[in-house]
């Protein structure tokens, strides 16, 4: 997922702590500190555990390719629908949120379209 890539996940929280600083949220961190926090809290721990279950030979479930073709078509089907919505309200201001929303749901459509190719 975007939180634990070495490029997404440190602007992931920057963004995320920019809404909670908008919303009048103390954010005890400095714009400098955010990939040490995001390295720290999200990065290391994600991956120890991950090392942890595959050291340990946990059972790790899979989709079929027709569940993920299930998948990636639903969320493009949902990304097209507020999309369409969207081009509707052409002139009105459109939220922020639906537009991230539209990026979010085609980012999820394209990573599981990329493990249907490699499972092909």
């Amino acid at each position: 997922e975007y939180w634990i890539d070495e490029t997404q996940g440190p602007a992931l929280v920057e963004n995320l702590s920019l809404v909670l600083k908008n919303e009048g949220f103390p954010v005890l961190y400095d714009d400098e500190d955010m990939e040490c926090l995001w390295h720290k809290h999200i990065y290391e721990p994600t991956i120890a555990g991950e090392n942890k279950y595959f050291e340990e030979g946990w059972y790790v479930p899979e989709y079929t390719l027709n569940q993920l073709e299930m998948i990636a078509g639903e969320l493009e089907k949902f990304a097209t629908e507020i999309k369409e919505k969207m081009r509707k309200e052409d002139g009105e201001n459109i939220p922020l949120k639906d537009i991230h929303l539209v990026e979010i749901l085609q980012g999820y459509a394209t990573t599981v379209r990329g493990v249907i190719e490699k499972k092909m």
